[in-house]
């Protein structure tokens, strides 16, 4: 359990900067030609209501899928990740979220949000990105950014082509530090952009790689069912897996422990298929690594998160804003995982889990949401700043204000939820709005209607 180095964010400094004035900051999308209000009485059921569905949040800025397979984004937007056609940064207080032109015809049924871009994966399973492409995360075959210009959007965005020169197919997406992966329909993980750290699997030995080329071999006879990428400052893949097989692989950065290996080493180039190692998450999660059951995956920067089924969460990786019970590195070194690795202290089963930066929330039976780790900003909605989860008892309480939580997502600064047909947002940085480190600040989080 030895202590990492904290990762480099030139950025950070710069997003703390940001003037932060106590403002509502939740929003509910809704269709621009109908709005439902929960206050009318009793009707046949609405059929035209547009709720969102899901929020992902990259570094940032966020974006919204809803019911009806519409993309929302706001926030920042300098290299065109908000998919406007242009690079003006978006309020959705003052001004609402945009929705994004996918396409004619064309609806969305996952977005996935990375460091300054973003994807989506369509209804005809097809595969769009824009935003920051630096490292070709937007699987374009160039380093050629998007998003940005009117041109760059709608049916002039082309879809990500795969090795064989067609449109790639997916179920899943996962968007991390300059890299997207997905889960085909072919059942297979395909991985493009930012390999520095390995993330691309251990025999790709290009840096960065703009368009999809050799799937990673997983082992023989395992489904992949579930993907993620942590970063930045060493990204790593995890992914669940189902079949003949089950639980959870993961490859890339390994500095501190991230890979649940029990010890700092990158996979090697021979460690693939059923050579690649499982991640041993103790009985918890069933009697053995390859035998186990992954409710849920979250990575954050260079930790993980898995939930599982009876409610149990462990975290393991790099630790220095806590991991639920330390703030040491866990997994990096022999005896760390499996049953040694300790639960998160929730007080009770939790049903969902996501991630921001260095901190994770987890969903609850009765839909509060705890957060743990870092929380200099007031990212996990104490009204008080201090991370928390950094030694053994340390007690961990819900987001204030906040209940009926469906689900949500985290930068480094902030975090956004699902609850009640609205998406609400606190912490610092563009999302943030300096909400949450300070006593009675949440209080003041109230959802409105954005439409008519």
């Amino acid at each position: 359990m030895r202590r990492g180095a904290e990762p480099s964010n030139p950025e950070h400094d710069t997003l703390l900067s940001v003037h932060r004035t106590t403002r509502l900051l939740s929003l509910l999308l809704v269709s621009a030609a109908t709005a439902c209000s929960g206050d009318d009485p009793p009707e046949p059921a609405c059929t035209d209501c547009d709720e969102p569905v899901a929020v992902r949040v990259g570094e940032g800025h966020a974006c919204a899928l809803t019911e009806q397979g519409k993309v929302a984004c706001w926030g920042a937007n300098e290299a065109g990740q908000l998919g406007q056609g242009h690079t003006r940064s978006i309020d959705a207080v003052a001004e609402g979220p945009a929705f994004v032109d996918l396409g004619a015809g064309r609806t969305a049924t996952a977005v996935a949000a990375g460091p300054q871009f973003t994807c989506v994966l369509l209804d005809d399973s097809t595969v769009k990105c824009w935003g920051q492409n630096g490292s070709g995360q937007l699987g374009q075959g160039d380093t050629t950014s998007r998003g940005g210009a009117p041109s760059e959007t709608g049916d002039a965005l082309p879809p990500v082509l795969g090795a064989d020169g067609q449109p790639l197919r997916a179920r899943t997406i996962a968007a991390g530090q300059g890299t997207t992966c997905v889960i085909g329909t072919d059942d297979r993980v395909t991985c493009w952009g930012n390999n520095s750290y390995g993330q691309l699997g251990p025999t790709e030995t290009a840096v960065n790689v703009p368009r999809p080329t050799v799937p990673v071999d997983v082992g023989a006879g395992l489904v992949p069912k579930e993907i993620e990428i942590g970063g930045p400052g060493g990204a790593h893949v995890c992914v669940v897996l189902g079949g003949s097989r089950s639980g959870l692989k993961c490859w890339g950065y390994n500095g501190v422990g991230a890979l649940g290996r029990g010890d700092t080493s990158p996979l090697g180039p021979t460690e693939l298929g059923d050579a690649m190692p499982w991640v041993d998450l103790g009985s918890d999660f069933g009697p053995a690594p390859d035998q186990a059951d992954i409710a849920a995956l979250a990575l954050g920067h260079r930790s993980s998160c898995a939930l599982a089924p009876n409610g149990v969460v462990k975290c393991w990786g790099y630790g220095k804003y806590g991991l639920g019970s330390t703030n040491e590195d866990v997994g990096n070194e022999p005896g760390e995982m499996g049953d040694a690795l300790p639960a998160v202290p929730l007080g009770g089963p939790a049903k969902g889990l996501f991630a921001g930066g260095f901190h994770f929330c987890a969903v609850m039976q009765d839909e509060s949401v705890i957060c743990w780790g870092r929380n200099d900003v007031g990212q996990l909605g104490l009204d008080a700043a201090g991370d928390r989860g950094v030694m053994t008892g340390d007690a961990l309480a819900p987001a204030l204000g906040v209940t009926g939580v469906a689900g949500g997502g985290g930068d480094e600064l902030a975090t956004c939820v699902l609850s009640g047909g609205a998406v609400w947002c606190w912490g610092g940085g563009p999302l943030g709005g300096g909400l949450g480190d300070a006593p009675g600040e949440m209080a003041q989080v109230t959802a409105f209607v954005v439409g008519p």
